[in-house]
């Protein structure tokens, strides 16, 4: 690895990464949309204050200086957050899910491609002792296309298919659908989710609507698998339950609906005059942990992801009518509480809590 610049966001400055400075350096690839990336920042935080002679953290971020500003704004990390403007880092140590962290020994040698959060106290004060470092390489498939490649490998004309397989390492968890072609509207695949979250799109709800067992967590929730279904004629619904009736058997799953007083999260109107222009027709919509973007979503849709997405932290519902849609543009900032509820405000709408009837999907392993 030859000398490398990069641009401190604290001050807007380019400095050389040397790698043979005598320290080890751990390069962590992160973003502020990333809630891992983000959970691993103490436990960076602790790392550097521990090993500040012979450790050297640098946290290079995926987003542009006036995003990482906005978030190191509102936290005391003394790391040196840091853009690769040229992307030199990233040609060397491609990837494709974050966080991706890189550690490098005193003289420019790769010694681990990993998760940050396997770059432990024992492991850094073991190698300063002079024990070899042990890790599985995180192999991320960077070539891959999430929509034109084919994991299942299906051949064309397939009336009815019901696959399942494990978990394809160095990928995302995604779903995605057939939206053209002859399957469109016959086919969903699922890649690295669990079970929970495959019923989680049957029903369409978050993860907090379903209750598990403790002795069926780890099936339901913690084992990961790809599954690819082709139903013979175009119906969401049917491919749905077709999807619901599958798994049921695959795994012998009984599905249970339970009404649970609880306490919720209602989204309703507080500024009719500042709600978004009307939409003539449902569209689909763009999420992240930051944003929510529609030409057409009503307020159902809004309080599905501000519970699906977490960005709550509870159960939300809306009452107001479903088939009303609007072209909503939803942004704020995560680490900045006041900028999430500016701008729910700047679209005319609020939260409360309330206790109400809930339904809750109850899934269980039968014996």
């Amino acid at each position: 690895m030859n000398n490398i610049s990069l641009l401190d966001v604290r001050n807007n400055q380019l400095y050389e990464v040397r790698p043979d400075s005598g320290k080890l350096i751990l390069i962590d690839f992160w973003a502020t949309w990333c809630a891992p990336c983000v959970a691993s920042m103490p436990h960076l935080e602790l790392l550097q204050e521990e090993f500040k002679e012979d450790l050297f953290i640098i946290p290079v971020s995926v987003e542009d200086v006036e995003r990482v500003n906005k978030f190191i704004a509102k936290k005391t990390y003394n790391l040196k957050f840091s853009i690769d403007p040229e992307n030199e880092l990233r040609s060397l140590f491609p990837f494709r899910i974050i966080p991706h962290a890189v550690l490098i020994d005193q003289y420019g040698e790769v010694l681990a491609i990993t998760d940050p959060k396997h770059v432990t106290t024992e492991l850094i004060s073991n190698y300063l002792n002079g024990e070899k470092i042990q890790l599985s390489t995180k192999k991320d498939r960077v070539e891959f296309d999430l929509v034109k490649d084919d994991l299942f490998e299906l051949p064309s004309n397939v009336i009815q298919s019901f696959i399942v397989l494990g978990e394809f390492e160095g990928l995302p968890s995604f779903q995605k659908g057939a939206s053209v072609g002859e399957y469109q509207n016959r086919r969903v695949s699922f890649i690295n989710q669990s079970i929970r979250g495959m019923y989680q799109y049957v029903y369409n709800k978050g993860w907090r609507r379903f209750q598990i067992m403790d002795k069926d967590t780890r099936m339901l929730e913690d084992d990961i698998y790809s599954v690819d279904l082709v139903i013979e004629n175009p119906n969401e619904q049917e491919l749905k339950a077709t999807l619901m009736m599958n798994l049921k058997e695959q795994f012998g799953l009984e599905i249970d609906t339970i009404h649970v007083e609880s306490e919720i999260v209602l989204l309703y109107i507080e500024d009719e005059n500042r709600l978004p222009e009307k939409s003539n027709q449902s569209s689909p919509y763009q999420a992240s942990g930051d944003y929510f973007k529609s030409k057409g979503a009503s307020l159902a849709d809004f309080a599905g992801y501000l519970e699906q997405f977490g960005v709550i932290g509870a159960i939300v519902v809306s009452d107001f009518q479903e088939d009303v849609f609007f072209e909503i543009d939803f942004q704020f900032e995560p680490e900045n509480p006041d900028s999430f509820w500016e701008s729910l405000r700047n679209i005319g709408l609020n939260l409360k809590k309330e206790r109400r009837g809930v339904d809750f999907i109850k899934i269980s392993v039968l014996d």
